[in-house]
């Protein structure tokens, strides 16, 4: 994903969750809860709200699938929208056209330019 893909992930983020009331530590929180209960392995990765701040600030490039899906879950968002901001290609890699208008109509709904 690149820097402007970052960015506007991040900004869809911060606006998702500025909407629902919750602190960049409690969106951490509950995500950190999502991810827990979707882990296989066992292996339990704490997600910090540092991680929420880098997210916002588009300056996680790379951000883990099920991070998204766990952030857009608490958010109560489609995470395929958040996946088109992304310009995700492991969720759309077959599917360009659904990847740009998930995106462009969350764009559309955040009254941001695409």
């Amino acid at each position: 994903m690149g820097p402007q893909d970052a960015k506007r992930l991040g900004a869809a983020i911060r606006r998702h969750r500025i909407a629902t009331g919750l602190s960049q530590n409690k969106l951490a929180e509950l995500a950190d809860q999502q991810l827990e209960r979707r882990a296989s392995d066992g292996e339990k990765q704490t997600l910090r709200n540092s991680t929420i701040l880098r997210l916002e600030d588009g300056k996680i490039r790379a951000p883990r699938p099920d991070l998204i899906t766990a952030i857009a879950h608490v958010l109560n968002v489609d995470a395929a929208d958040y996946f088109a901001l992304a310009a995700h290609r492991l969720q759309f890699r077959d599917r360009p056209e659904r990847r740009a208008s998930a995106g462009h109509r969350l764009m559309q709904q955040l009254g941001m330019s695409p």
